[in-house]
């Protein structure tokens, strides 16, 4: 009994000499405020609360706003909503809007058409499909379409055609021509167009006649 006792306390007087582990806190993390986070992380309706507009305070942003750029009453009646505003107080703006000629859905229309033709090389049927999607009217939609000439329209087809043909390297002449064809089509060229391109391409493109 008395060696045991003895093992014991040799033991504890061991573990006395033994280093102590240091003891460490847990800090929780802060979270840095949103005005510091990245450009890239910050989204306004994720993570600031925006204040609630009076209609007098949204009267003069949307002026500003639709005299700087031209704009459709889908996303003005989108952005004062988003303000707090309620459906009618969106609606008595807009009608304002229009009144002085700061909205305008045709001018929207032939801008919007003709900037996504030049600038991105949309075609006449993606460019419409993205009106309809900003509830512009059938007519206007028509006017924006109008606006741009059908041998412009060609070229670019055909200019697109050759590029893409051309950048397409890997795979048999086949998997190149379905390639090429489907993104004519993702430009937003109609079919119609896209299969008489191509026929074009076909008489003119290298390995053409090993296309099945």
């Amino acid at each position: 009994m008395a060696l045991l006792e003895g093992a014991a306390l040799a033991a504890k007087m061991q573990d006395a000499d033994k280093p102590k582990a240091k003891s460490f806190w847990v800090v929780p993390a802060v979270l840095a405020p949103v005005d510091n986070l990245p450009a890239c992380c910050q989204h306004p309706r994720m993570y600031q609360k925006q204040d609630r507009w009076t209609p007098a305070q949204a009267w003069e942003k949307m002026k500003g706003w639709c005299a700087w750029q031209e704009r459709c009453q889908h996303d003005v009646m989108d952005k004062l909503r988003g303000a707090g505003l309620t459906a009618a107080e969106a609606d008595t703006i807009i009608a304002r809007l229009i009144e002085e000629n700061y909205l305008n859905e045709e001018r929207f229309a032939i801008q919007f058409a003709g900037g996504h033709f030049r600038m991105k090389k949309w075609g006449k049927t993606k460019i419409a499909y993205a009106l309809r999607q900003k509830k512009i009217s059938e007519y206007c939609i028509k006017r924006a379409l109008a606006d741009i000439p059908d041998e412009d329209h060609e070229a670019v087809l055909h200019k697109l055609a050759r590029a893409k043909w051309e950048a397409v390297k890997a795979g048999t002449p086949a998997q190149r021509w379905a390639k090429t064809k489907t993104y004519l089509l993702q430009k937003g060229f109609g079919s119609s167009e896209v299969n008489r391109v191509m026929q074009w391409l076909q008489r003119g493109a290298p390995d053409a006649d090993d296309i099945e």
